[in-house]
Protein backbone atom coordinates (compact mmCIF):
# COMPACT_ATOMS: atom_id res chain seq x y z
CA UNK A 1 0.00 0.00 0.00
CA UNK A 2 1.23 3.33 -0.78
CA UNK A 3 1.19 4.92 2.06
CA UNK A 4 3.11 8.63 1.10
CA UNK A 5 4.63 9.42 -2.00
CA UNK A 6 7.46 7.76 -0.63
CA UNK A 7 6.89 5.49 1.61
CA UNK A 8 5.59 1.97 1.53
CA UNK A 9 3.24 -0.02 3.86
CA UNK A 10 2.89 -3.60 3.23
CA UNK A 11 0.63 -6.60 4.93
CA UNK A 12 2.02 -10.31 4.53
CA UNK A 13 0.93 -13.42 6.02
CA UNK A 14 2.62 -16.77 5.78
CA UNK A 15 1.82 -20.19 6.57
CA UNK A 16 3.71 -23.36 6.12
CA UNK A 17 3.22 -26.87 6.33
CA UNK A 18 5.32 -29.81 6.91
CA UNK A 19 4.93 -33.32 6.58
CA UNK A 20 6.52 -36.50 6.63
CA UNK A 21 9.49 -34.89 8.15
CA UNK A 22 12.43 -36.32 9.60
CA UNK A 23 11.95 -37.67 13.08
CA UNK A 24 14.58 -39.91 15.46
CA UNK A 25 13.54 -42.32 17.30
CA UNK A 26 15.22 -44.95 20.48
CA UNK A 27 13.17 -47.73 19.66
CA UNK A 28 15.14 -49.82 22.42
CA UNK A 29 15.27 -46.94 25.25
CA UNK A 30 13.95 -47.63 28.77
CA UNK A 31 13.08 -44.75 31.09
CA UNK A 32 15.60 -45.72 33.76
CA UNK A 33 18.74 -47.40 34.17
CA UNK A 34 18.72 -50.52 34.85
CA UNK A 35 15.18 -52.01 32.75
CA UNK A 36 15.47 -53.66 29.66
CA UNK A 37 14.93 -52.31 26.49
CA UNK A 38 12.04 -53.58 24.61
CA UNK A 39 14.38 -55.67 21.99
CA UNK A 40 16.00 -58.29 24.08
CA UNK A 41 19.85 -58.30 23.77
CA UNK A 42 20.12 -55.41 21.91
CA UNK A 43 22.45 -52.35 22.67
CA UNK A 44 20.88 -49.19 22.26
CA UNK A 45 20.15 -47.17 18.88
CA UNK A 46 19.01 -44.08 17.08
CA UNK A 47 16.61 -44.63 14.34
CA UNK A 48 16.44 -42.28 11.56
CA UNK A 49 13.33 -42.56 10.22
CA UNK A 50 10.39 -40.10 8.88
CA UNK A 51 6.54 -39.00 9.65
CA UNK A 52 7.17 -35.97 11.69
CA UNK A 53 5.06 -32.79 11.03
CA UNK A 54 5.01 -28.79 11.26
CA UNK A 55 3.24 -26.03 10.93
CA UNK A 56 4.41 -22.82 10.67
CA UNK A 57 1.96 -18.99 10.93
CA UNK A 58 2.81 -15.86 10.92
CA UNK A 59 1.65 -12.01 10.09
CA UNK A 60 4.87 -9.59 8.81
CA UNK A 61 4.44 -6.21 8.22
CA UNK A 62 7.22 -3.53 6.27
CA UNK A 63 7.45 0.04 6.26
CA UNK A 64 10.01 1.35 3.41
CA UNK A 65 10.91 4.73 3.14
CA UNK A 66 13.15 5.33 -0.28
CA UNK A 67 15.59 7.75 -0.26
CA UNK A 68 14.08 11.33 -0.10
CA UNK A 69 15.36 14.09 1.14
CA UNK A 70 18.39 12.72 2.15
CA UNK A 71 16.84 9.68 4.45
CA UNK A 72 15.80 5.51 3.33
CA UNK A 73 14.48 3.80 6.40
CA UNK A 74 13.00 -0.21 6.52
CA UNK A 75 11.10 -1.49 9.86
CA UNK A 76 10.15 -5.19 9.17
CA UNK A 77 8.27 -6.90 12.16
CA UNK A 78 6.86 -10.66 11.98
CA UNK A 79 4.69 -12.46 14.64
CA UNK A 80 5.05 -15.87 14.26
CA UNK A 81 4.54 -19.54 15.71
CA UNK A 82 5.66 -22.61 14.42
CA UNK A 83 5.01 -26.41 16.17
CA UNK A 84 6.10 -29.52 15.41
CA UNK A 85 6.99 -32.42 16.84
CA UNK A 86 10.75 -33.10 16.09
CA UNK A 87 12.62 -30.11 15.03
CA UNK A 88 15.92 -31.90 13.73
CA UNK A 89 15.62 -30.14 10.69
CA UNK A 90 16.36 -26.75 10.93
CA UNK A 91 16.51 -26.52 14.27
CA UNK A 92 20.03 -27.25 15.63
CA UNK A 93 20.81 -30.14 18.29
CA UNK A 94 19.24 -33.66 17.51
CA UNK A 95 16.01 -34.36 19.41
CA UNK A 96 15.08 -38.14 19.48
CA UNK A 97 11.28 -39.00 20.94
CA UNK A 98 11.36 -39.56 24.70
CA UNK A 99 8.83 -42.55 24.45
CA UNK A 100 8.61 -44.28 21.51
CA UNK A 101 5.24 -45.20 22.33
CA UNK A 102 3.51 -41.68 22.27
CA UNK A 103 4.47 -39.70 19.62
CA UNK A 104 1.80 -37.03 20.63
CA UNK A 105 4.16 -36.24 23.26
CA UNK A 106 6.45 -34.56 21.32
CA UNK A 107 4.71 -32.24 20.31
CA UNK A 108 5.50 -28.73 20.90
CA UNK A 109 7.44 -25.37 20.30
CA UNK A 110 9.72 -25.53 17.50
CA UNK A 111 13.19 -25.48 18.99
CA UNK A 112 14.01 -22.59 16.32
CA UNK A 113 10.56 -20.57 17.21
CA UNK A 114 10.73 -16.63 17.56
CA UNK A 115 7.50 -15.32 18.50
CA UNK A 116 7.88 -11.44 17.65
CA UNK A 117 10.99 -9.57 15.66
CA UNK A 118 11.31 -6.20 14.99
CA UNK A 119 14.52 -5.05 12.23
CA UNK A 120 15.13 -1.88 10.94
CA UNK A 121 17.72 -0.06 9.22
CA UNK A 122 18.23 3.61 7.85
CA UNK A 123 20.45 5.96 6.18
CA UNK A 124 20.79 9.45 6.52
CA UNK A 125 22.30 12.53 4.97
CA UNK A 126 22.97 15.22 7.15
CA UNK A 127 21.85 18.32 5.55
CA UNK A 128 25.09 20.22 5.51
CA UNK A 129 27.41 20.79 2.85
CA UNK A 130 27.30 21.59 -0.97
CA UNK A 131 23.89 21.40 -2.10
CA UNK A 132 22.34 21.21 1.21
CA UNK A 133 20.12 22.93 2.85
CA UNK A 134 22.32 24.97 5.53
CA UNK A 135 26.03 25.63 5.71
CA UNK A 136 26.57 25.28 1.92
CA UNK A 137 29.98 27.49 1.59
CA UNK A 138 33.17 28.27 3.33
CA UNK A 139 34.32 26.70 6.47
CA UNK A 140 31.33 25.62 7.45
CA UNK A 141 30.39 23.63 4.72
CA UNK A 142 34.35 22.14 4.67
CA UNK A 143 33.36 21.20 8.42
CA UNK A 144 29.80 19.78 8.70
CA UNK A 145 29.59 18.81 4.91
CA UNK A 146 28.92 15.37 3.41
CA UNK A 147 28.34 14.23 6.70
CA UNK A 148 26.29 10.45 6.77
CA UNK A 149 24.76 8.52 9.65
CA UNK A 150 23.53 4.79 9.27
CA UNK A 151 22.44 1.83 11.31
CA UNK A 152 19.95 -0.51 12.20
CA UNK A 153 17.77 -1.65 15.27
CA UNK A 154 17.51 -5.64 16.01
CA UNK A 155 15.08 -6.71 18.42
CA UNK A 156 13.81 -10.17 18.87
CA UNK A 157 11.87 -12.64 21.47
CA UNK A 158 13.87 -15.87 22.75
CA UNK A 159 13.97 -19.03 21.19
CA UNK A 160 12.27 -21.80 23.68
CA UNK A 161 13.83 -24.57 25.54
CA UNK A 162 13.47 -27.81 27.49
CA UNK A 163 13.24 -28.85 31.02
CA UNK A 164 15.86 -32.23 31.12
CA UNK A 165 17.03 -34.43 33.34
CA UNK A 166 20.36 -35.78 34.13
CA UNK A 167 21.82 -39.81 32.86
CA UNK A 168 19.41 -42.54 33.51
CA UNK A 169 18.65 -44.22 29.86
CA UNK A 170 21.87 -46.86 29.08
CA UNK A 171 20.18 -47.28 25.74
CA UNK A 172 19.98 -43.91 23.82
CA UNK A 173 23.68 -44.49 22.24
CA UNK A 174 24.94 -40.89 23.80
CA UNK A 175 23.00 -39.62 20.76
CA UNK A 176 19.38 -38.79 22.70
CA UNK A 177 20.25 -38.28 26.59
CA UNK A 178 18.64 -34.68 26.26
CA UNK A 179 15.40 -35.91 25.04
CA UNK A 180 14.55 -37.33 28.53
CA UNK A 181 12.51 -34.47 30.34
CA UNK A 182 11.69 -34.07 33.83
CA UNK A 183 7.99 -33.40 35.15
CA UNK A 184 6.44 -30.08 34.89
CA UNK A 185 4.67 -28.59 37.27
CA UNK A 186 3.93 -24.92 37.47
CA UNK A 187 4.73 -22.47 34.87
CA UNK A 188 8.23 -21.78 34.27
CA UNK A 189 8.48 -18.51 32.49
CA UNK A 190 9.06 -15.19 34.95
CA UNK A 191 8.17 -11.73 34.01
CA UNK A 192 11.12 -9.71 33.05
CA UNK A 193 11.72 -7.95 35.84
CA UNK A 194 11.93 -11.67 37.64
CA UNK A 195 14.71 -12.32 35.24
CA UNK A 196 18.47 -12.55 36.67
CA UNK A 197 21.44 -14.41 34.74
CA UNK A 198 21.50 -16.72 37.54
CA UNK A 199 17.68 -17.48 37.61
CA UNK A 200 16.24 -16.91 34.72
CA UNK A 201 13.05 -18.98 34.94
CA UNK A 202 11.22 -20.49 37.44
CA UNK A 203 13.46 -23.48 38.64
CA UNK A 204 10.36 -25.10 40.87
CA UNK A 205 7.95 -25.21 38.10
CA UNK A 206 10.23 -28.52 37.05
CA UNK A 207 11.36 -31.76 38.89
CA UNK A 208 12.71 -34.87 38.29
CA UNK A 209 10.15 -37.66 37.12
CA UNK A 210 10.08 -40.87 39.90
CA UNK A 211 11.95 -44.10 38.48
CA UNK A 212 11.23 -45.72 35.94
CA UNK A 213 8.72 -43.32 34.16
CA UNK A 214 9.17 -40.60 31.44
CA UNK A 215 9.22 -37.14 32.52
CA UNK A 216 5.59 -35.43 31.28
CA UNK A 217 6.76 -31.53 30.67
CA UNK A 218 6.26 -30.87 27.06
CA UNK A 219 9.14 -29.76 24.82
CA UNK A 220 10.24 -26.56 24.59
CA UNK A 221 7.83 -24.72 27.13
CA UNK A 222 10.85 -22.05 28.44
CA UNK A 223 11.25 -18.94 26.72
CA UNK A 224 14.73 -18.34 26.26
CA UNK A 225 16.79 -14.51 26.34
CA UNK A 226 15.96 -12.49 23.63
CA UNK A 227 17.90 -9.69 21.95
CA UNK A 228 18.02 -5.97 21.43
CA UNK A 229 21.05 -4.35 19.50
CA UNK A 230 21.53 -0.92 17.90
CA UNK A 231 24.04 -0.72 15.46
CA UNK A 232 25.42 2.82 14.09
CA UNK A 233 27.75 4.07 11.88
CA UNK A 234 28.69 7.30 10.59
CA UNK A 235 31.02 8.18 7.80
CA UNK A 236 32.40 11.35 5.20
CA UNK A 237 34.38 11.67 2.45
CA UNK A 238 36.48 14.26 2.28
CA UNK A 239 38.11 15.91 -1.16
CA UNK A 240 41.30 17.45 -1.43
CA UNK A 241 43.89 18.71 -3.65
CA UNK A 242 43.79 21.54 -6.35
CA UNK A 243 41.30 19.58 -8.73
CA UNK A 244 39.38 17.72 -5.66
CA UNK A 245 40.26 14.53 -7.27
CA UNK A 246 41.82 13.04 -4.33
CA UNK A 247 39.69 11.45 -1.62
CA UNK A 248 39.84 10.43 1.67
CA UNK A 249 37.18 8.08 3.55
CA UNK A 250 35.83 8.53 7.07
CA UNK A 251 34.28 5.95 8.64
CA UNK A 252 33.00 5.33 12.64
CA UNK A 253 31.66 1.98 13.77
CA UNK A 254 29.53 0.75 16.73
CA UNK A 255 27.97 -2.40 17.62
CA UNK A 256 25.70 -2.86 19.83
CA UNK A 257 25.63 0.67 21.03
CA UNK A 258 23.81 0.70 24.23
CA UNK A 259 26.14 -2.02 25.20
CA UNK A 260 23.12 -4.20 26.36
CA UNK A 261 23.44 -7.40 27.26
CA UNK A 262 22.55 -10.19 25.39
CA UNK A 263 22.76 -13.43 27.08
CA UNK A 264 22.61 -16.91 25.04
CA UNK A 265 21.83 -19.96 26.15
CA UNK A 266 20.30 -21.76 29.02
CA UNK A 267 20.67 -24.80 31.55
CA UNK A 268 17.53 -26.13 31.43
CA UNK A 269 18.74 -29.84 33.31
CA UNK A 270 16.68 -30.47 36.61
CA UNK A 271 19.22 -32.03 38.65
CA UNK A 272 22.24 -30.35 37.25
CA UNK A 273 24.72 -27.67 39.43
CA UNK A 274 23.83 -25.08 37.05
CA UNK A 275 19.87 -25.51 36.38
CA UNK A 276 18.45 -22.10 35.92
CA UNK A 277 21.27 -20.09 34.72
CA UNK A 278 22.22 -18.12 31.83
CA UNK A 279 25.37 -20.03 30.13
CA UNK A 280 26.41 -17.56 27.55
CA UNK A 281 26.30 -13.98 26.20
CA UNK A 282 26.77 -12.21 22.94
CA UNK A 283 29.63 -10.14 22.32
CA UNK A 284 29.47 -6.19 24.18
CA UNK A 285 29.40 -2.82 22.27
CA UNK A 286 33.12 -3.01 20.50
CA UNK A 287 33.84 0.40 18.50
CA UNK A 288 35.71 0.34 14.87
CA UNK A 289 37.55 3.49 13.21
CA UNK A 290 38.56 3.65 9.42
CA UNK A 291 40.75 5.97 7.45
Amino acid sequence: MQATQSTVVTLTYTGTKGTHLDRLRAPNRAPSSGTPGQIPNALGFTLDTFGANSIYNALQASLTRRMARGLMFMAHYTYGKSIDDASTIGGGAQVVVQDDHNFRAERGLSSFDVRHSLRTNYFYELPFGERKKWARKGWTARTFGNWQMSGGVTVSSGTPYTARVLGGTPDNSGTGGFSQRANQIGDPNLSSGDRAPLHFFNTSAFVVPPAGQFGNAARNTITGPGSFQVNFALNRGIRFGKDGQRRMDLRWEVNNLTNTPNFTGLSTVVNSATYGRVSGTRPMRTMEFQM
